[in-house]
């Protein structure tokens, strides 16, 4: 953490010279001392990590103080930048006068941080001192490990749209269809299917499979799954439970203010008349149904056929439930089942093809596989992490060494060797942020990402972008779920060891989840404000002094007013407002922001005629009513059709229909890699091939009704991954001998084709996890 605080120092000085202001003009000499006493503090690191490692604690003091002072002099320097991005946008006479002179309140500004860097350089020169008595050497001015060869890098498939097949149930095929006709048998009584097997056997997995699968989808009117854990509370179950079975009928914020009575009554209410499945995932205790359901029956039983789909390690806790209970022990993969798991987790097809000695690699592996015990978790995680190493001796390595599944003592090997073999500072920043999530919580991969990019821990390069080359460290970290695109957190819970923990420690971020009411406090210097299922009562106050800030999420929070002020966060980069219930329209002023990159808006939000968004990837747009600007949509679309440099655009409308104008505006964004529509009223039929962007990946696209067949269109797109559709009504459908040559996954929702013709040749990738409903 340190080399990312000292680094993103140097780079932020740097940046402020090239500027070449005469603004600052008083105060360059003194910044130019600072960045070379920083480059002279980073050549003094590795020696105090290396005895902060060996016990020393004093070393350990020293490395924080260098990160302290090393955010100091970036919080000072962007203060200097911010007031010159600040006197650009001023507009008129005094916006003329302040580009060119400084103005007292300038004057004032400028003396304040003159003041605060020779503080700064006084708290590096005692840094000096103490590294001089604890004898820790200086190795000068290291280059910076953010310049490697960008062949550092496997450049042979893409991360976001790599790899639907599904393989992680390897082995469960008749577990997964005796749990999937247990479900759905004729038996109407309310009954509980429970899944039993030790830690890491694929429990989850299954479960996730068997959730997600078409068949369930289509028997159940409603499903819900809620991950239980062994510090749950009951009411937040009962409120993630209510969300997701109800996300139309009630806001987020009358969600928040529920009583658990309340909010059970209304549970069993909603699912008195539907035939519903709940999963409880990883229950630990055995009082965990009498938690659930302490202030009443929360799952009713209306004799239609409902379940419950839990897991445990403990089998007494599934009989503890009284009800009619069918519990499945989940057997262990048998050694060949091991052998293909892995096998495809270490030597996957696009890399098997490259290697000389491929025998030599598979004898070696099913020794490897052998030591896994058959356990899936381990087979995978083992299998992966030697995918990013093939090499014979250090496939050796591992196997001589006294690795084991014991206690999840391989988990933890598996991880330390993971992040002590990341070739950077910056790809273990990166890696150990993951463990600042609560316990259980899914982290999306876009949202680490931004994250990463607001924290200044991925830096850009020759050939990348700071979000392509975060997406090749997750590649690189092997801790990202291919099929699901999401990091699940009580992985890493279980297993980081407690001294990499202890790196986590971040001063410039704040990060709240379910906080019943908080207050929003010495947030000056704030990079990162992440808030989730909770209650501010004074942000419109608290947010216009953090000019720092790079990253805002607040997600289904409540009491939440955007002020017009949001526009003087220059440097903000993502916002995030999904299913937050705002006290007024997002404002125009939003727009002004030039650093914006990501953008994700719950509502209404003003169009600006002149926005200055060069840098936007992502527009994120969902509404249950369109018609607060519906007088003035032309203005949206034209708005919306300046994004030419998107790469992710989505508009959601849950309660209305989407204006078909807004489809013609796919042309104007060439570059965009995943786009979803949902819903159009009626579609006549879709624009050309030539008119949706050439490296689309991903396509959802929603509408009641598709009049002209849509595949001779959508499979001439030469990139796409992904396709979703729903509402095609043409009785017959047809995909050409040269349709769809990338695509693996294929969703189609309310098609009544009487006849899908398919020539020879068509959808050679597609993956046998598509459904069709």
């Amino acid at each position: 953490m340190a080399e990312s605080a000292v680094s993103a120092a140097v780079g932020s000085i740097s940046n402020l010279a090239a500027q070449e202001t005469s603004l600052l003009c008083g105060v360059m000499d003194e910044v130019g001392f600072l960045k070379a006493e920083l480059e002279r503090l980073h050549g003094f690191l590795e020696d105090a990590k290396h005895k902060r490692r060996s016990g020393d604690a004093s070393a350990a003091v020293l490395v924080g103080q260098i990160r302290d002072a090393a955010y100091d002099a970036e919080n000072v320097i962007e203060a200097s930048e911010y007031m010159v991005k600040r006197n650009k946008l001023k507009k008129g006479f005094m916006g003329a006068i302040s580009r060119y002179a400084r103005l007292p309140t300038d004057l004032i500004a400028l003396h304040k941080i003159g003041v605060e860097i020779q503080r700064i350089r006084r708290k590096i020169s005692e840094i000096f001192d103490s590294a001089n008595r604890l004898k820790i050497v200086g190795l000068g001015n290291p280059t910076t490990d953010i310049g490697h060869a960008d062949d550092e890098f496997p450049q042979d498939y893409d991360i976001m749209y790599q790899n639907f097949e599904d393989d992680d149930v390897v082995g469960f095929d008749n577990e997964y269809n005796e749990i999937v006709e247990k479900l759905v048998e004729q038996e109407n009584e309310l009954s509980v299917v429970s899944i039993v097997a030790m830690g890491g056997a694929g429990k989850t997995t299954l479960a996730r499979k068997i959730y997600n699968s078409t068949r369930i989808r289509n028997h159940f009117d409603t499903t819900a799954w809620v991950t239980v854990s062994q510090k749950f509370k009951g009411i937040d179950l009962l409120k993630d439970i209510m969300r997701q079975i109800m996300p139309n009928k009630l806001e987020s914020r009358e969600i928040d203010q529920m009583q658990e009575l309340e909010v059970g009554k209304k549970i069993h209410e909603f699912l008195l008349n539907k035939r519903y499945v709940v999963v409880l995932d990883d229950v630990w205790a055995t009082d965990t149904w009498n938690q659930i359901n302490r202030v009443g029956k929360v799952f009713p039983d209306a004799n239609n056929g409902s379940r419950v789909l839990l897991t445990t390690r403990k089998e007494d806790v599934a009989n503890h439930i009284e009800m009619s209970t069918y519990i499945h022990p989940l057997k262990l993969l048998d050694d060949e089942k091991s052998w293909e798991l892995f096998s495809r987790k270490s030597l996957p097809s696009y890399k098997r093809s490259s290697l000389q000695d491929v025998n030599e690699f598979e004898e070696l592996g099913r020794k490897l596989a052998r030591k896994c015990n058959r356990l899936p978790l381990a087979l995978a995680v083992l299998g992966g992490y030697l995918s990013k190493n093939l090499n014979i001796q250090a496939w050796s390595d591992i196997f001589k060494s006294r690795i084991s599944t014991k206690n999840g003592q391989m988990m933890r090997d598996i991880l330390a060797r993971s992040y002590n073999d990341l070739p950077n500072n910056y790809m273990k920043s990166c890696f150990l942020y993951i463990a600042v999530f609560p316990e259980d919580y899914s982290i999306s991969t876009a949202d680490l990402v931004e994250l990463w990019t607001a924290e200044c821990f991925v830096q850009p390069r020759r050939k990348y972008k700071p979000e392509e080359l975060a997406y090749k460290y997750i590649s690189r970290a092997e801790v990202s779920s291919f099929n699901t695109m999401t990091f699940y957190r009580n992985s890493f819970h279980h297993f980081f060891d407690d001294k990499i923990l202890q790196a986590t420690a971040y001063k410039r971020t704040t990060l709240g989840f379910s906080v019943p009411s908080m207050f929003l406090l010495k947030l000056k210097f704030l990079r990162v404000l992440h808030v989730e299922n909770s209650t501010i009562n004074n942000f419109s106050m608290a947010i216009s002094e953090c000019i720092h800030l790079r990253h805002l999420i607040l997600r289904n929070c409540v009491s939440v007013r955007l002020p017009p002020s949001i526009g003087k966060l220059l440097y903000l980069q993502t916002i995030d407002l999904r299913r937050t219930i705002l006290e007024s329209i997002v404002p125009e002023s939003l727009w002004n922001i030039a650093s914006l990159k990501h953008v994700y808006l719950s509502g209404g939000f003003y169009p600006t005629r002149n926005g200055k968004q060069k840098e936007l990837r992502t527009f994120h747009l969902e509404t249950s009513s369109f018609n607060y600007f519906r007088s003035s949509a032309s203005a949206i679309v034209k708005f919306l059709g300046q994004m030419t440099q998107l790469v992710t655009f989505v508009l959601d409308f849950s309660r209305t229909d989407i204006p078909v104008e807004m489809i013609k505006m796919l042309a104007n964004m060439p570059d965009a890699v995943e786009i979803l529509l949902c819903r159009f009223d009626v579609l006549d039929k879709l624009p050309g091939s030539t008119l949706f962007p050439q490296c689309l990946r991903q396509l959802d696209l929603f509408a009641n009704v598709i009049k002209e067949d849509p595949m001779p269109i959508v499979e001439k797109l030469p990139c796409l991954v992904v396709l979703s559709l729903s509402g095609y009504q043409g009785r017959t459908m047809s995909c050409s001998a040269q349709g769809f040559p990338r695509l693996q996954r294929l969703d189609l929702s309310v098609f009544y084709t009487e006849e899908w013709i398919i020539e020879t040749g068509a959808l050679p990738r597609l993956s046998f996890g598509s459904s069709l409903v």
